[in-house]
């Protein structure tokens, strides 16, 4: 197995811009995009519990050092047990799968 390496001399990263690009408003509907559709479709075939409040399934923001993630997750009890059950967020997934 052979090795490679690649060298670039006198380049500096600019973590700020990197940073600066990432909260973009453009970066971020990128980010969301995709999550708010998962959560559409959980949330289209989920039926709420009786005097449940909120929805079933929600997005979530979260940051790490230098980048942002958006996830989907349960947002009640009922979805959380509804979800043991028919595993929404699975079939969500695997058919974006291509």
């Amino acid at each position: 197995m052979a090795k490679c390496s690649v060298r670039l001399k006198g380049y500096k990263s600019n973590k700020a811009a990197y940073v600066e690009i990432m909260d973009s408003g453009a970066v971020q509907a990128l980010c969301e995009a995709p999550a708010r559709a998962i959560a559409a479709e959980c949330n289209a075939t989920f039926t709420k519990g009786t005097g449940e409040l909120g929805t079933g399934y929600r997005v979530f923001k979260s940051r790490g050092k230098r980048a942002n993630y958006c996830g989907v997750a349960t947002g009640t009890p009922h979805a959380y047990s509804s979800e043991l059950i028919h595993n929404r967020l699975k079939s969500a997934l695997d058919s974006r799968k291509q």
